[in-house]
């Protein structure tokens, strides 16, 4: 008797740790952009209580890959977690509830880096109007978030607090979400819940050559990255060349940021 306890305890420590998680598949869907029309991106969201993956592909082709062999073939119920993705092809979204942190992976002229964006708060207002998406009852709610109007779907059938890019914080998956300009959307198009997963998410991204810096950072740096690419451009004008400034509408997914709003009151 006590042997076979402990063969059952040695084939309970080998056998793989399975967990609960959700699987989401989104479409995202851009129209801000006039010589080609809306263009379209495929997406998946990977989550767990307190840990999300969300990993937008660049390539169509990529995202076929993995949305077929994600599934492992010898127990329907499960999935194998992809973490090695070429930063270009794709980029991940990690949120982590329990810090409230955010980080992004992604090419900055060629060379891979991790912005990370925390303290992000989505100032939610609920509705009491319904409708149904993916078989699921789900209530409208909607935000206002970095100069842009949001509307979002949320079912609490699923009872995660997570959704598509950085939207989160509500008591429910969020399956559908557009700003009330209608140029940023996402439809959740597949969903999964509960899951298994072969291996449990990881809090951070992985790689060595990353270079990390906050989004406040990073738009500074962008910033002048401009400012420096117009003198360049301005230096080779000819002498006499009349200047004649142009103001560019910025249909940027985020308009305005919270320490700018800070900055604004103090002056």
């Amino acid at each position: 008797m006590k042997n076979k306890l402990l063969f059952i305890f040695f084939v309970f420590l080998m056998a793989p740790i399975y967990g609960q998680y959700l699987y989401v598949e989104y479409e995202h869907t851009v129209n801000v952009v006039k010589e080609t029309g809306s263009f379209k991106m495929n997406a998946i969201l990977v989550a767990e209580d307190n840990l999300s993956h969300y990993t937008v592909f660049f390539n169509n082709d990529k995202f076929k890959n993995i949305s077929n062999v994600i599934k492992d073939e010898n127990d329907d119920s499960s999935f194998h977690v992809f973490t090695s993705l070429d930063v270009g092809d794709s980029s991940t979204l990690i949120y982590n509830k329990v810090d409230n942190g955010i980080s992004l992976n992604l090419l900055d002229n060629g060379k891979p880096i991790i912005i990370q964006d925390n303290g992000v708060k989505f100032d939610w207002k609920l509705s009491v109007e319904t409708k149904t998406i993916q078989n699921f009852e789900c209530t409208k709610a909607t935000v206002d978030f970095r100069g842009r109007q949001y509307i979002a779907w949320f079912t609490t059938d699923i009872p995660v607090s997570f959704g598509p890019w950085k939207f989160h914080g509500l008591p429910g998956l969020i399956l559908q979400v557009h700003d009330v300009d209608n140029l940023f959307e996402w439809n959740a198009t597949k969903i999964q819940y509960p899951v298994q997963l072969v291996k449990t998410l990881d809090a951070v991204h992985s790689g060595a050559n990353f270079k990390v810096m906050s989004l406040r950072d990073y738009l500074k740096a962008q910033s002048e990255k401009r400012t420096e690419d117009e003198k360049m451009r301005l230096s080779k004008l000819s002498k006499g060349t009349r200047i004649v400034e142009s103001k560019t509408e910025n249909k940027g997914i985020e308009l305005v940021y919270e320490w700018e709003l800070d900055e604004s009151k103090k002056n």
